[in-house]
């Protein structure tokens, strides 16, 4: 399970391409995509499936949880 703490950082896995989406819902609008290896900041507690994460200073979107994985 994914722990939210100050300043955490996930990483993009089990998959190419994770999408980034607007809200925490299946079928919600992408944002972007990310590539697997990418790090990204864990800005909230995840919710049942999804993780809250800041791609950049103005980007905040949605990943599901079994495409990231927290330092």
């Amino acid at each position: 399970m994914i722990k939210k703490s100050n300043d955490e950082y996930g990483i993009i896995v089990n998959c190419v391409e994770a999408n980034v989406l607007d809200s925490p819902e299946k079928g919600s609008p992408i944002v972007c995509q990310l590539s697997a290896g990418k790090k990204v900041k864990i800005v909230a507690k995840p919710n049942r499936y999804y993780v809250t994460v800041q791609v950049s200073p103005a980007v905040i979107g949605f990943v599901s949880k079994e495409f990231i994985k927290a330092e």
